[in-house]
């Protein structure tokens, strides 16, 4: 299977989840989570984000997750 990483922005922080990780992947063996803070900051541009963390997991399948719009 091959390993997928979603970005995503939250709190000022652009956030990378390790999907489909199973439960002995080195991130959350060494973390005790799947999601972990990347060093961008939201205003960074998402290509280039996923252009950094692609380049640091080659193979892996990195997307970016949009926000669910709210309803009111």
């Amino acid at each position: 299977m091959v390993e997928a990483i979603d970005l995503h922005k939250k709190n000022g922080q652009w956030m990378a989840t390790y999907v489909n990780a199973p439960f002995d992947h080195p991130v959350r063996r060494a973390f005790g989570t799947d999601t972990l803070p990347t060093a961008f900051k939201a205003t960074v541009l998402e290509g280039t984000v996923r252009a950094a963390i692609l380049a640091r997991n080659p193979g892996a399948d990195v997307r970016i997750r949009k926000p669910t719009p709210q309803l009111r």
